[in-house]
């Protein structure tokens, strides 16, 4: 029995041998360092670093978009103004209208008479 104890022994050996050597601790040790570096690395690439001038991809898209919807904004509100001023100039086109006049005249005294009969029937 001893001889089977003693093989099992040096058979299992090995392999704690193997995991508890300096050599692999050494392998796991730097594999491990090597890749949080590169995590580090790839984040920083992506987020940027703080409290420095490098802003990262993520933070060069945003700008980048707010500054392309800035530019969206100003293109809208330079067209509003355009249509508000063709509408002022519609307007006064029309007031400038005798016919217009005319119809206003007409609507107002319809207006009044309506108003009249209305009340005189309360």
């Amino acid at each position: 029995m001893n001889n089977k104890h003693s093989i099992k022994n040096s058979i299992s050996s090995p392999k704690k041998e193997f995991f508890l050597s300096i050599q692999a601790r050494m392998r796991i040790f730097f594999g491990l360092l090597f890749a949080i570096m590169l995590i580090i690395v790839g984040l920083s690439v992506m987020y940027g670093i703080p409290f420095t001038t490098f802003k990262g991809e993520y933070r060069q898209h945003k700008s980048l978009a707010l500054q392309n919807l800035g530019l969206v904004a100003d293109l809208k509100k330079d067209r509003l103004l355009l249509w508000m001023k063709e509408r002022r100039g519609d307007a006064e086109a029309l007031c400038k209208s005798s016919e217009f006049r005319f119809c206003v005249k007409e609507l107002s005294n319809a207006i009044q008479k309506y108003s009249a009969s209305v009340v005189s029937t309360l």
